[in-house]
């Protein structure tokens, strides 16, 4: 296969005449900003109905291509079997392969990847970017002509990002299949030669001259929380060993990053410190001069909790508790809007059917609302485009004049910019450091 052919109609435009585009072999990189139509265009082209059936263009005319997977921007919405075996077996087993083959086909993927988890291990005990790994593993598995992916290595560090866009690429030699990648990251333009912006009006070739702003460093108010680890062992039921033996003071701080490899145990971490998760031995303790602080999280895929409830129903149940005062819905509209999301649009629709985005800036908004003296944000910026993460990143610095934060993130520019301590999780131990991470 050589190209992919489609017609994009803007609507936006006066003379609303279709744009004709030719997608040749190769890898192709799309940018956008979040809300502008990235799930819906990958969709459209994979023949799925999108989600959001209101979006600024229209596709149509789509040649070029007989076999196509889809890696979703949701990972968890793309997994259907109880272990990571029987995941990688789905593809294979439809295609009606025997079982000698299957096994020696997932064997395979198994050393290209070099998977660093279990074979019998439940998909959804793996972490975001180790999700995220296995779904763009089962994707390339039966050579597709056409491959999308939808902001599908959002949650990987940069260190797993271009392992995993080496085994694209290699792949992508072999089969001289058509990749089209669509993200909210910028950074990821410089991956390609074939790089685009989508934005309302318009999907144009992107140039090298483009400047990527970087993240403003805020003054962080001087903070009096610390984080003591006194000889921690934990490990998962699989006999997965994350902290060996670790033994730390951190702080005093007022915002603490978290950062490490995918798997690493960042969110376990932030697991030991809320006491959702118990160590097998030692402990973890956090104060706030001298006493426990009020804890409130967003975990790293918060759609799990909180998708069959609306945003309207989880802040009058967090009123009724009294976790938040009977002015937390006016707050959170005021804070929205800076957003651009309005909260009588989002506000009776389940978290399960706004974008990754909506859902995430809203959870975040109403949280940091509540009266919560420390938040824990796991990958708060997945999803976000280079705009909102800007804005994000001015919110929760107005909220650390308030309240204390633990940033988990895979980004050293978001933790240089609102964090005035950095922990790094490697070699199942914390090493901490004050210092900008690059």
């Amino acid at each position: 296969m050589t190209e992919i052919a489609f017609k994009l109609n803007f609507h936006n435009l006066k003379n609303n005449e279709n744009q004709i585009k030719i997608f040749k072999y190769g890898i192709h990189i799309i940018y956008g900003e979040s809300g502008i139509g990235k799930s819906y265009f990958c969709r459209k082209l994979a023949g799925n109905k999108p989600i959001n059936s209101k979006c600024n263009f229209e596709i149509s005319g789509i040649t070029g291509f007989k076999t196509i997977m889809l890696v979703n921007q949701n990972p968890d919405t793309q997994i259907v079997a109880p272990t990571v075996e029987r995941e990688l077996a789905f593809n294979f087993e439809n295609l009606g392969f025997e079982s000698n083959l299957i096994l020696k086909r997932i064997d395979s993927l198994n050393k290209k990847f070099n998977f660093p988890f279990s074979m019998n291990q439940h998909p959804q005990t793996l972490s975001g970017g180790e999700r995220e790994i296995l779904n763009f593993s089962t994707a390339i598995s039966v050579d597709p002509e056409c491959l999308l992916i939808d902001d599908g290595f959002a949650f990987l560090n940069s260190n797993s990002k271009n392992y995993c866009f080496d085994i694209l690429r290699s792949w992508q030699n072999e089969t001289n299949s058509i990749v089209i990648w669509f993200t909210s990251n910028q950074e990821d333009l410089k991956l390609s030669n074939f790089k685009w912006f989508l934005n309302k009006n318009n999907l144009s070739k992107a140039h090298d001259d483009n400047v990527l702003n970087q993240l403003p460093k805020f003054k962080i108010p001087k903070g009096h929380l610390i984080l003591a680890i006194d000889k921690l062992n934990f490990s998962f039921l699989d006999n997965s060993n994350i902290f060996s033996n670790v033994s730390r003071k951190i702080g005093p701080f007022r915002s603490l990053g978290i950062i490490g490899n995918n798997g690493s145990g960042k969110s376990t971490l932030a697991s030991l410190i809320t006491k959702t998760l118990i160590p097998d031995s030692g402990s973890i303790d956090i104060n706030l001069n001298g006493k426990k602080p009020d804890i409130g999280i967003v975990p790293q895929s918060p759609e799990r909790i909180f998708g069959a409830h609306t945003p309207e129903e989880i802040g009058k149940m967090l009123i009724i508790e009294k976790i938040a005062d009977n002015t937390l819905i006016a707050r959170i509209k005021d804070s929205l809007e800076r957003f651009s999301v309005e909260w009588d649009s989002i506000s009776n629709k389940l978290f399960g059917n706004l974008s990754l985005s909506e859902s995430r800036i809203v959870l975040l908004v109403l949280i940091s609302h509540c009266n919560y003296n420390l938040i824990i944000f796991d990958e708060p910026m997945f999803s976000l485009g280079t705009k909102l993460r800007n804005i994000m990143i001015e919110f929760l610095a107005e909220v650390l004049q308030i309240k204390y934060l633990i940033l988990i993130t895979h980004n050293c520019d978001e933790l240089n910019s609102i964090c005035d301590k950095t922990v790094i999780i490697k070699n199942k131990t914390l090493l901490q450091t004050e210092k900008r991470i690059d």
